[in-house]
């Protein structure tokens, strides 16, 4: 069985490019909660791309799932996803799945 410590997000749809944003797993259960907008099926479509490395449906290979460097008036953005992993054994994995780039005339 594996456990998830933690996810960190950076520059992935509306988080900053310029910081990780770091969300802590609690046993038994974790309840992600928000306003529409805030990113909550962002944090669960990062676990997707992280463990399986699958790509939402409708980000165009991952195109659009990178934080638009038009909106932050950038030629380049990157997006970065950390997932901790604690595995049966206590052995801490973290996983470095996805980093990310695009570019403003992409």
């Amino acid at each position: 069985m594996t456990t998830l410590e933690k996810i960190g997000i950076q520059g992935v749809r509306s988080y900053c490019d310029e910081r990780t944003e770091t969300l802590e797993f609690y046993s038994p259960v974790t309840i992600i909660y928000g306003k529409n907008g805030s990113g909550k099926s962002t944090i669960i479509e990062c676990l997707k791309v992280s463990c399986i490395g699958e790509f939402p449906t409708n980000a165009e290979k991952g195109k659009s799932f990178i934080h638009d460097p038009l909106v932050s008036n950038k030629m380049n953005v990157k997006g970065k996803i950390d997932l901790i992993k604690i595995w049966l054994l206590k052995l801490k994995v973290i996983k470095n799945k996805s980093k990310l780039k695009k570019n403003k005339y992409n």
